[in-house]
C-alpha cells in the first residue's frame, strides 16, 4: 500500500508550497536553471541553422528539390528560425533570470516555433525523404523540452498535450494528402497510428521525467531552506550565546566591583562600630577598678548601645547576603496587614519618640486588609521603610511624622509609607535602593545606619510573588511617599498573629541545657542564664552530652544547641540522643551562624540565626520554657 501511494505521488505533479515559499522557490529555480536554458536554446537555434544550411546546399545541388525548397521548405524554415531566434533572445533578457513565468512563456514560444515548423515541413515535404527526417526532429524537440528546458511539470504537460493534438491533426491530414500524390504508396496510410503511438509513449515518459525533476527540485529547495533556516537559527543562537556570554562577563565584573565596594563599605562601618565597644569596655574596667560605679555603668551602657548597632549592621549585611543568594525560604500565609503595621509602629515607637518623630497608621473604612505574603519578610519591609523615614526626619518642621497608609483595592492592597522629611533629589531617586547609598550623610553618621535598609526592601519585594514597589514620589522640603502593591489574601483563611516575644526577662525557675562548642558564645550564654536566675548545664559536644544526660537532676525545660558541633555532628544528633534518653522531645532552640536553610530539617523546632540580641534570646527562652511548664 505504501509503494502504491508513493507511486501515485511520483507520477503526479507535486503540490506547490505556500504562497511566499512558492515565490521564493520559483525565483530560486529560475536562477539555478537560467544558464542551462540559455545554452540549450543556443544549441537548438544552431542545430536548426545547421539543417537550414544543409537544405540550402541540397537545393543548390538538386534542381528537383530546389523547386520544392523554394516554395515550401525555405519559407517554413525561415519563419521558424526567426521565431526561434526571437524566443531564444528573450531568454537573455535580465527579467528571465528570476521570473519563472516569463521563462515559461519564452520556452513555450520556442517550442511552438520548433515543433510547428517541423509539423509544417512534415505536412509539405513528399514522403519519404523529409517526412521521417522531420519526424525525428520532433523527437529531438521533445527531448529538448524534457531534458534541457527544465520547465516545471504542469506547464510541460500542458505544452505536450497541445503539441500531441497538433501532431495528431497533422499526421491524419498528411496521410490523406499523400494519397493524392504520385509517389509510392504511403505506409502511414495503413499504419497512421504508429507515429502518434510512438510520440505519445515518448511524451508520457518525458512527462514522468519532468514530474520527477520537479519533485527533486522541490525537495532540494526544501532541504536547502531548512538547512539555511537551521544555519541562521544556529548563527542567531551563537550570536545570542556570545552576547549573553559578554553580558555575563560584564555583569560578573560589575558584581565583583560591587562586591568589593560592598565589602569595603561593610568593613569600614563594622570597624567604626567595633572601636567604641572596645574603648567603653576598657574604660569600664578601669573605672570599676577605681571604684567609680556610676562611670562603669555609663560606659557599659554605651558599650551595649554600640554592640546593638553592630548587631544591627551585621544582621542587615547577612540579610542582604541571604536575599541576594536566594537561600531564604518564603512562606506565604493570609493575614491582616493592619495588625502587622500596628506591630511595626509599636516596636519602633519608643525610638521614634526619642527622636521626636510621630508614627501613625491611616486605614480605610474596611475592618480588615488581608494580604497573601510572607509575614516575616513583609514585616522587615515595613520596618525598614518606617525606620528610614525616622532617620531622615526634617527637624525644622514643627511635627516630623511617618505614616503607614493602607487601602484595600479590588485585587490588591496598597500600602503607602509617607513622611514629611527632607525629601529625595530627583537625580538620586534611582540610587536610594542601592546598597550603602545614604543621602545627606557624608560623615557616615551611625544613627542613620549603613544604607542597606532600602536595598533589602527592594531585594525582598523582588523575591515575593505579585509584590511590587509601585511608585516613589518625593520632593525636596516636602517629604517622600513610597507605594507598595501587595496581593489580596483570602479572608476566610487568614491567620491571627501569634505573639512570639515574651516581655518577661527573668528566667527564674527554668532549667536550661546548653550545647555550644564555641567557648566565647558558650560563656556569654551562661552569663545571661546565670544573671537572669536560670539553672543550667552546659557542654560543648554530643559526646559530652551523652555522658551528662544520666546525671541531670531533672528534665530540662529548654534545650539550646548550636547546629554544627564537633566530630561532624549536628543538632539532629542532639535531638536524637535527647529523645532516646527522655522518651520525648523537650522544647529545643537551635542557634546557628550558617546561611543554609534549616526550616525543613527542623520544622518542629525554633531556629535563630546569629548574631542574636540578648533581649531576643531571653524572650525566646522564656517563651519555650514557660509554655513547656
Amino acid at each position: 500500500m505504501n509503494l502504491f501511494t508513493q507511486f501515485l505521488t511520483d507520477i503526479f505533479p507535486p503540490k506547490p508550497f505556500d504562497a511566499e515559499t512558492e515565490r521564493c522557490f520559483l525565483r530560486d529555480y529560475s536562477e539555478r536553471m537560467i544558464t542551462q536554458r540559455r545554452i540549450a536554446v543556443v544549441i537548438a537555434v544552431c542545430t536548426n541553422l545547421y539543417y537550414f544550411g544543409i537544405d540550402i546546399i541540397d537545393a543548390l545541388n538538386n534542381e528537383a528539390f530546389n523547386e520544392i525548397a523554394k516554395l515550401k521548405i525555405f519559407p517554413s524554415r525561415l519563419i521558424g528560425t526567426i521565431a526561434m531566434t526571437l524566443s531564444a533572445g528573450f531568454l537573455f533578457h535580465p527579467a528571465a533570470k528570476s521570473n519563472e513565468h516569463c521563462v515559461c512563456f519564452y520556452i513555450y514560444c520556442l517550442s511552438f516555433s520548433i515543433y510547428f515548423m517541423l509539423l509544417a515541413l512534415t505536412y509539405q515535404i513528399p514522403f519519404p525523404d523529409y517526412y521521417l527526417f522531420c519526424y525525428d526532429g520532433m523527437l529531438l524537440s521533445l527531448l529538448f523540452l524534457f531534458g534541457f528546458s527544465r520547465m516545471l511539470a504542469k506547464p510541460t504537460i500542458i505544452l505536450v498535450i497541445i503539441l500531441l493534438l497538433a501532431s495528431w491533426y497533422t499526421f491524419d491530414d498528411a496521410s490523406n494528402s499523400f494519397a493524392l500524390s504520385n509517389l509510392v504508396k504511403n505506409p502511414f496510410r495503413e499504419h497512421d497510428e504508429s507515429p502518434m503511438v510512438f510520440l505519445s509513449i515518448f511524451s508520457i515518459i518525458g512527462c514522468f521525467i519532468s514530474v520527477n525533476q520537479e519533485h527533486v527540485a522541490r525537495q532540494i529547495f526544501s532541504n536547502e531552506t531548512q538547512l539555511k533556516n537551521a544555519r541562521e537559527q544556529t548563527e542567531l543562537k551563537a550570536s545570542e550565546i556570545i552576547s549573553l556570554k559578554e553580558q555575563s562577563r560584564l555583569l560578573a565584573e560589575q558584581q565583583n566591583r560591587d562586591k568589593s565596594r560592598f565589602i569595603a563599605a561593610a568593613a569600614h562601618d563594622l570597624r567604626n562600630v567595633m572601636q567604641p565597644i572596645g574603648n567603653f569596655l576598657n574604660a569600664s574596667l578601669i573605672a570599676l577598678s577605681k571604684g567609680k560605679t556610676c562611670h562603669t555603668l555609663e560606659y557599659l551602657k554605651q558599650a551595649i548601645k554600640a554592640d546593638k548597632a553592630m548587631c544591627a549592621d551585621v544582621k542587615d549585611i547577612l540579610d542582604l547576603s541571604e536575599l541576594e543568594s536566594g537561600i531564604i525560604k518564603i512562606k506565604y500565609t493570609d493575614f491582616d496587614i493592619r495588625v502587622l503595621a500596628e506591630e511595626v509602629v509599636k516596636q519602633n515607637e519608643l525610638d521614634a519618640n526619642n527622636k521626636h518623630v510621630s508614627l501613625g497608621i491611616a486605614k480605610s473604612n474596611s475592618s480588615k486588609a488581608i494580604v497573601r505574603s510572607d509575614r516575616h519578610h513583609l514585616k522587615r519591609i515595613l520596618t525598614n521603610l518606617l525606620t528610614n523615614g525616622v532617620k531622615y526626619a526634617d527637624y525644622s518642621k514643627p511635627k516630623p511624622l511617618v505614616i503607614i497608609a493602607i487601602v484595600s483595592l479590588t485585587k490588591t492592597i496598597r500600602v503607602d509609607v509617607i513622611d514629611n522629611g527632607k525629601g529625595i533629589p530627583l537625580n538620586e531617586q534611582e540610587n536610594i535602593f542601592k546598597a550603602f547609598c545614604q543621602l545627606d550623610n557624608p560623615e557616615r553618621n551611625r544613627d542613620k545606619g549603613q544604607g542597606l535598609g532600602l536595598s533589602i526592601v527592594k531585594t525582598t519585594i523582588n523575591l515575593l510573588e505579585h509584590h511590587a514597589i509601585k511608585k516613589l514620589r518625593s520632593k525636596l522640603g516636602l517629604g517622600t511617599r513610597i507605594t507598595l502593591l501587595l496581593p489580596k489574601g483570602d479572608e476566610l483563611d487568614f491567620e491571627e498573629p501569634i505573639q512570639l516575644v515574651n516581655q518577661e526577662r527573668s528566667l527564674k525557675g527554668l532549667y536550661v541545657l546548653l550545647i555550644e562548642n564555641d567557648i566565647s558564645v558558650n560563656q556569654s550564654i551562661i552569663a545571661i542564664l546565670k544573671e537572669h536566675g536560670a539553672k543550667y548545664e552546659a557542654v560543648s559536644s554530643v559526646v559530652a552530652l551523652e555522658i551528662l544526660l544520666p546525671t541531670l537532676e531533672r528534665d530540662p525545660d529548654v534545650v539550646i544547641t548550636d547546629h554544627s558541633l564537633p566530630d561532624e555532628q549536628t543538632a539532629l544528633d542532639v535531638i536524637t540522643l535527647i529523645k532516646s534518653t527522655f522518651g520525648y522531645e523537650p522544647p529545643i532552640l537551635i542557634i546557628t551562624g550558617e546561611t543554609v536553610l534549616l526550616d525543613k530539617e527542623f520544622k518542629n523546632n525554633r531556629v535563630l540565626l546569629k548574631p542574636i540580641e540578648s533581649e531576643h534570646l531571653l524572650a525566646e527562652i522564656n517563651l519555650l520554657g514557660r509554655n513547656q511548664n
